[in-house]
Formats: structure tokens, C-alpha cells, sequence
């Protein structure tokens, strides 16, 4: 889907959507570091909504990651037997 939207910037065909979808795209590709980077570099303007979803989601995945590597931390004790819930 990414490519599709992509292809239409590369065309400059439905420009005024293209660049927006093609966000959209990369965020629910799980693609938050190629997001902000079109953001922060494209030469088309991106709606202010979708440029707040880009920073939101960059801040979640940072949070994820951090439960995520608290979580296993926790599994990894537990294994040694030097924790216990």
C-alpha cells in the first residue's frame, strides 16, 4: 500500500492526499523512523493531524519498547531464580 501512495509522489498524481496516505501507510507498516523522516524531509506539506500522529506514535514505541525489555528483564530473573512474582 506503501508503494502505491508512494508511486503517486514519485508521479506527482493526487498530491494533495498522496504524501498524507503515504504516512499513514508507514505508520501502520510499523515504519515510524522512514514516517518522521519523510515528514521532517518532504518537500509537500503533510497535515498537522498526521505529523502529531507520527510524533505520538514514535513516543508509543518507545514505550512499548521499554515494557518489552522490562517484561523480559523480569523473565530472564525469574529463570535465575533470583525473583519471584
Amino acid at each position: 500500500m506503501a508503494i502505491l501512495y508512494f508511486s503517486d509522489i514519485l508521479e506527482k498524481t493526487d498530491l494533495p492526499y498522496a504524501a498524507n496516505n503515504y504516512v499513514n501507510a508507514l505508520i501502520a507498516l510499523g515504519r515510524n523512523k522512514d514516517a518522521k523522516e519523510f515528514v521532517k524531509n518532504s518537500e509537500f506539506k503533510i497535515a498537522k493531524a498526521i505529523k502529531e500522529k507520527v510524533k505520538n506514535s514514535i513516543i508509543k514505541t518507545v514505550r512499548s519498547l521499554k515494557l518489552r525489555l522490562r517484561l523480559l528483564m523480569t523473565i530472564i530473573m525469574i529463570q535465575k531464580g533470583k525473583s519471584s512474582i
